[in-house]
């Protein structure tokens, strides 16, 4: 299986569940927000808020490369930081918003699997989203 591939269906999945791109530039930006601010939450209670903001951050760098918008949201706390998200996220289309919170999504998804374990990331993912399957099913599993 093509772990960064599954991630990002899983990824894009998540965010079209809540994000719905034919709206303003507004509400596709507070739903996107909305998502991370629920990972964060998903996240914090095992990691701490330190943490999880830790791979948060990492996450923000990892994804500036193709989306240079990322680059000024890093330096805040917590809800600053979800507020810089929000500012600099609700100045784009709503395409780009999509694409972005994509990308974004995938990168933390990807480095909390490789922090705390496929096993785990999949229980805390399906916890946050239950209405999603989160990856399809191993090789050789019923």
């Amino acid at each position: 299986m093509n772990a960064p591939r599954v991630l990002g269906q899983f990824a894009h999945r998540v965010v079209l569940q809540e994000v719905d791109p034919s709206k303003t530039s507004e509400e596709v930006t507070a739903a996107a927000v909305a998502v991370q601010r629920k990972l964060l939450g998903t996240l914090s209670p095992l990691l701490g808020d330190i943490g999880s903001l830790a791979l948060f951050r990492r996450s923000l760098k990892l994804s500036e490369a193709t989306f240079p918008l990322y680059s000024d949201v890093r330096s805040n706390d917590r809800e600053g930081l979800l507020n810089a998200l929000h500012e600099i996220l609700r100045k784009q289309s709503p395409n780009v918003i999509l694409t972005a919170s994509v990308a974004l999504l995938a990168a933390y998804i990807n480095l909390m699997e490789t922090f705390i374990g496929e096993q785990l990331t999949r229980q805390l993912l399906q916890d946050a989203w239950p209405d999603l399957h989160t990856f399809p099913p191993k090789e050789g599993s019923a």
